[in-house]
């Protein structure tokens, strides 16, 4: 007579959880990544919107003043430099 088990006795159980959870965390990874890879190049181009114009100025005032002029920082205009 042959002998037969029960239907969940004989299926072997795969543990599948330990490595969904690793898939899971590098899926998870991999999408702060393209966030951050979408962000940070819009942070530093937002930045250097306002610190380009801002280090023109002192550049600009720099140069006036080594020049021997007066530099209007309200208008942004060199005044008084002497011509050569």
């Amino acid at each position: 007579m042959l002998r037969t088990l029960p239907a969940a006795a004989h299926v072997k159980r795969l543990s599948v959880e330990p490595r969904m959870s690793s898939i899971n965390r590098h899926f998870k990874l991999e999408s702060w990544l393209m966030v951050g890879a979408i962000l940070v190049p819009i942070a530093l181009g937002i930045g250097a919107a306002f610190v380009v114009p801002w280090i023109q100025t002192l550049v600009a005032s720099d140069r006036c003043l080594d020049a021997g002029g007066s530099y209007d920082y309200k208008t942004e205009i060199c005044i008084g430099t002497p011509s050569r």
